[in-house]
């Protein structure tokens, strides 16, 4: 994301949702700090086949399909970009 970076995402995810699973998804060829990978519950970088990162979310959410998280997630979403408008 150009408007923030991993840390920053993780850290406001954690604030208002402490229970969703994290899976860091990184283009970057370098093991992230170790801030950051103690946020997350997994990580991985990108071009990685996907049934690995399926398998993750599967692991991180027990197999079970959750609608109510995916909201929460586009709940969280649209929190960070309104944040983000009023520090602009």
């Amino acid at each position: 994301m150009p408007e923030m970076d991993g840390l920053a995402v993780a850290t406001a995810i954690r604030k208002s949702h402490e229970q969703i699973p994290i899976v860091l998804l990184t283009g970057y060829p370098k093991e992230p700090p170790k801030q950051l990978l103690d946020m997350v519950d997994a990580f991985m970088t990108k071009g990685q086949s996907p049934d690995l990162l399926l398998g993750e979310l599967r692991r991180l959410t027990g197999g079970a399909r959750k609608p109510p998280a995916r909201d929460i997630v586009a709940q969280t979403a649209t929190y960070l970009k309104k944040k983000q408008s009023l520090h602009e």
